[in-house]
């Protein structure tokens, strides 16, 4: 069983809101709200939950005598651990490429 604590390290690490989590579970706010404060029991909606944080890439870790928890997935072929939702678009260009032949630099004699 997943416990509250967990759903909200879970949120935590997606960097998610209420309503983000809302949105991509289909769960009411008020209800996740409720869930993550222990104000109800498990149940479909938990389970609903849980399934949308674990399709963003969150493993729930049982109690193993050390206590429960939660971890993202390692994606494949990644030296880090990406969010879900940053997906694979190009990276931002810094301008560590560019030509600056353009640019009138100082010299050393002036």
């Amino acid at each position: 069983m997943v416990t509250s604590a967990q759903i909200r390290a879970a949120r935590g690490l997606l960097n998610w809101t209420v309503r983000e989590l809302a949105d991509r579970s289909g769960v009411h706010r008020n209800t996740i709200t409720r869930i993550e404060t222990e104000e109800t029991a498990g149940g479909h909606s938990s389970a609903t939950v849980r399934a949308a944080l674990e399709a963003a890439g969150v493993q729930f870790i049982d109690e193993n005598g050390e206590g429960a928890g939660v971890r993202l997935r390692k994606f494949r072929g990644l030296s880090r651990q990406l969010r879900p939702d940053e997906g694979d678009s190009e990276p931002a260009d810094n301008g560590a490429n560019a030509d600056h032949s353009d640019v009138d630099y100082p010299s050393d004699d002036d």
